[in-house]
Protein backbone atom coordinates (compact mmCIF):
# COMPACT_ATOMS: atom_id res chain seq x y z
CA UNK A 1 0.00 0.00 0.00
CA UNK A 2 1.11 3.48 -1.28
CA UNK A 3 1.19 6.13 1.49
CA UNK A 4 1.39 9.93 0.90
CA UNK A 5 4.43 11.30 1.95
CA UNK A 6 3.91 13.87 5.14
CA UNK A 7 5.52 16.76 3.57
CA UNK A 8 3.07 16.43 0.56
CA UNK A 9 0.21 16.96 2.77
CA UNK A 10 -1.17 20.21 3.37
CA UNK A 11 -0.86 22.16 6.60
CA UNK A 12 -3.55 22.96 8.68
CA UNK A 13 -3.00 26.48 8.09
CA UNK A 14 -3.27 25.57 4.09
CA UNK A 15 -6.16 24.21 5.05
CA UNK A 16 -7.90 26.57 6.96
CA UNK A 17 -6.65 29.25 4.21
CA UNK A 18 -8.46 27.03 1.84
CA UNK A 19 -12.02 27.12 3.04
CA UNK A 20 -12.76 30.76 2.48
CA UNK A 21 -10.48 30.85 -0.77
CA UNK A 22 -12.87 27.90 -2.06
CA UNK A 23 -15.84 29.49 -1.22
CA UNK A 24 -14.97 32.63 -3.10
CA UNK A 25 -13.48 30.50 -6.18
CA UNK A 26 -16.48 29.10 -6.92
CA UNK A 27 -18.90 31.76 -6.18
CA UNK A 28 -16.69 34.07 -8.64
CA UNK A 29 -15.88 31.29 -10.91
CA UNK A 30 -20.01 30.55 -10.85
CA UNK A 31 -20.96 34.62 -11.64
CA UNK A 32 -18.70 34.30 -14.30
CA UNK A 33 -20.34 31.23 -16.13
CA UNK A 34 -23.74 33.01 -15.28
CA UNK A 35 -22.67 36.10 -16.74
CA UNK A 36 -21.03 34.34 -19.74
CA UNK A 37 -24.34 32.38 -20.55
CA UNK A 38 -26.35 35.21 -20.60
CA UNK A 39 -24.61 37.21 -22.71
CA UNK A 40 -23.52 33.81 -25.17
CA UNK A 41 -27.28 33.10 -25.47
CA UNK A 42 -27.80 36.71 -26.44
CA UNK A 43 -24.75 38.29 -28.54
CA UNK A 44 -26.36 40.93 -30.34
CA UNK A 45 -27.59 42.64 -26.91
CA UNK A 46 -23.94 42.36 -26.12
CA UNK A 47 -22.96 44.21 -29.30
CA UNK A 48 -25.64 46.65 -28.38
CA UNK A 49 -24.69 46.96 -24.76
CA UNK A 50 -21.18 47.89 -25.64
CA UNK A 51 -21.69 49.95 -28.17
CA UNK A 52 -23.73 52.07 -25.75
CA UNK A 53 -20.35 52.66 -23.91
CA UNK A 54 -19.78 55.07 -26.78
CA UNK A 55 -15.62 53.84 -25.93
CA UNK A 56 -15.71 52.32 -29.45
CA UNK A 57 -15.38 54.44 -32.54
CA UNK A 58 -17.78 53.90 -35.36
CA UNK A 59 -15.26 53.08 -38.14
CA UNK A 60 -13.95 50.11 -36.25
CA UNK A 61 -17.56 49.28 -34.89
CA UNK A 62 -17.83 46.91 -37.57
CA UNK A 63 -15.40 44.57 -36.86
CA UNK A 64 -14.47 45.72 -33.08
CA UNK A 65 -18.04 45.29 -31.79
CA UNK A 66 -19.09 41.65 -33.03
CA UNK A 67 -15.37 40.30 -32.35
CA UNK A 68 -16.10 42.02 -28.35
CA UNK A 69 -19.40 40.52 -27.92
CA UNK A 70 -18.19 36.82 -29.11
CA UNK A 71 -15.17 36.64 -27.31
CA UNK A 72 -15.51 38.48 -24.20
CA UNK A 73 -18.21 35.98 -22.88
CA UNK A 74 -16.29 32.42 -23.84
CA UNK A 75 -13.49 34.19 -22.04
CA UNK A 76 -15.82 34.59 -19.31
CA UNK A 77 -16.83 31.14 -19.39
CA UNK A 78 -13.77 29.77 -19.32
CA UNK A 79 -12.11 31.18 -16.93
CA UNK A 80 -15.51 30.82 -14.53
CA UNK A 81 -14.80 26.66 -15.21
CA UNK A 82 -11.15 27.10 -14.53
CA UNK A 83 -12.08 28.91 -10.97
CA UNK A 84 -14.86 26.47 -10.46
CA UNK A 85 -12.63 23.60 -11.05
CA UNK A 86 -8.96 25.07 -9.63
CA UNK A 87 -7.32 24.14 -12.98
CA UNK A 88 -4.88 27.03 -13.84
CA UNK A 89 -6.53 28.91 -10.88
CA UNK A 90 -3.98 31.64 -10.57
CA UNK A 91 -3.88 32.25 -14.32
CA UNK A 92 -7.69 32.16 -14.32
CA UNK A 93 -8.13 34.40 -11.54
CA UNK A 94 -5.19 37.11 -13.29
CA UNK A 95 -6.88 37.23 -16.57
CA UNK A 96 -10.46 37.79 -14.71
CA UNK A 97 -8.82 40.27 -12.81
CA UNK A 98 -7.68 42.33 -15.80
CA UNK A 99 -10.78 41.58 -17.82
CA UNK A 100 -12.33 43.29 -14.34
CA UNK A 101 -10.64 45.92 -14.19
CA UNK A 102 -11.15 46.81 -17.57
CA UNK A 103 -14.82 46.83 -17.11
CA UNK A 104 -14.69 48.72 -14.14
CA UNK A 105 -12.49 51.30 -15.41
CA UNK A 106 -15.32 51.38 -18.53
CA UNK A 107 -18.42 52.10 -16.01
CA UNK A 108 -16.10 54.38 -14.08
CA UNK A 109 -15.95 56.36 -17.61
CA UNK A 110 -19.50 56.25 -18.54
CA UNK A 111 -20.95 56.59 -15.05
CA UNK A 112 -22.89 59.57 -15.37
CA UNK A 113 -24.00 59.06 -19.11
CA UNK A 114 -27.70 56.75 -18.31
CA UNK A 115 -25.61 53.31 -19.96
CA UNK A 116 -27.18 50.11 -18.76
CA UNK A 117 -24.97 47.72 -17.20
CA UNK A 118 -25.25 44.26 -19.48
CA UNK A 119 -22.78 42.18 -16.91
CA UNK A 120 -25.74 39.91 -16.06
CA UNK A 121 -28.44 41.11 -18.60
CA UNK A 122 -31.69 41.83 -16.80
CA UNK A 123 -30.76 39.06 -14.58
CA UNK A 124 -28.16 40.69 -12.02
CA UNK A 125 -28.50 39.30 -8.76
CA UNK A 126 -26.68 42.39 -6.79
CA UNK A 127 -27.94 45.76 -8.55
CA UNK A 128 -31.75 46.28 -9.00
CA UNK A 129 -30.96 49.36 -10.89
CA UNK A 130 -30.18 48.61 -14.32
CA UNK A 131 -27.79 51.95 -15.03
CA UNK A 132 -24.83 52.24 -14.21
CA UNK A 133 -24.09 53.38 -10.84
CA UNK A 134 -22.37 53.08 -7.35
CA UNK A 135 -24.00 49.82 -7.10
CA UNK A 136 -22.12 48.02 -10.02
CA UNK A 137 -19.00 49.87 -9.25
CA UNK A 138 -18.99 48.49 -5.68
CA UNK A 139 -20.08 45.07 -7.28
CA UNK A 140 -17.01 44.93 -9.77
CA UNK A 141 -14.54 45.97 -7.50
CA UNK A 142 -15.35 43.35 -4.85
CA UNK A 143 -15.53 41.31 -7.85
CA UNK A 144 -11.90 42.43 -9.23
CA UNK A 145 -10.32 42.37 -5.24
CA UNK A 146 -11.27 38.49 -4.96
CA UNK A 147 -9.99 37.49 -8.60
CA UNK A 148 -6.70 39.42 -7.07
CA UNK A 149 -6.97 37.57 -4.18
CA UNK A 150 -7.14 34.54 -6.00
CA UNK A 151 -4.34 35.31 -8.66
CA UNK A 152 -2.10 35.98 -5.54
CA UNK A 153 -2.91 33.38 -2.91
CA UNK A 154 -4.15 30.14 -5.64
CA UNK A 155 -6.96 27.75 -5.70
CA UNK A 156 -6.34 26.16 -2.82
CA UNK A 157 -6.17 22.53 -1.46
CA UNK A 158 -9.58 21.66 -3.28
CA UNK A 159 -9.14 22.21 -6.63
CA UNK A 160 -7.34 20.56 -9.56
CA UNK A 161 -4.15 22.65 -9.28
CA UNK A 162 -3.41 21.41 -5.87
CA UNK A 163 -3.64 17.29 -6.81
CA UNK A 164 -1.65 17.98 -10.09
CA UNK A 165 1.47 19.52 -7.86
CA UNK A 166 0.79 16.77 -5.25
CA UNK A 167 0.42 13.92 -7.96
CA UNK A 168 3.86 15.78 -9.61
CA UNK A 169 5.51 15.91 -6.55
CA UNK A 170 4.84 12.03 -5.12
CA UNK A 171 5.98 11.04 -8.76
CA UNK A 172 9.46 13.41 -8.44
CA UNK A 173 9.98 11.91 -4.85
CA UNK A 174 9.16 8.17 -5.97
CA UNK A 175 11.41 8.88 -9.25
CA UNK A 176 14.19 9.88 -6.74
CA UNK A 177 13.61 6.63 -4.28
CA UNK A 178 14.02 4.69 -7.27
CA UNK A 179 17.02 6.37 -8.14
CA UNK A 180 18.19 5.61 -4.83
CA UNK A 181 17.94 2.01 -4.57
CA UNK A 182 19.19 1.78 -8.49
CA UNK A 183 22.55 3.57 -7.10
Amino acid sequence: MRTVDASLRPSGWRIAESIPLTLLRLALGGLMIFAAVIKIDDPTAFAIAIRSYGLIESENGSFVLPLLAYTIPWIELVTGVCLVLGAWGRGAAFLLAAMLAAFTLANYLVIDDNVRCSCFGDKDPFCKDPIIGRCQMIRDGVMLGVALLLAWRGAGVWSVDHALSRLRASSAAHTLDRDDDEA
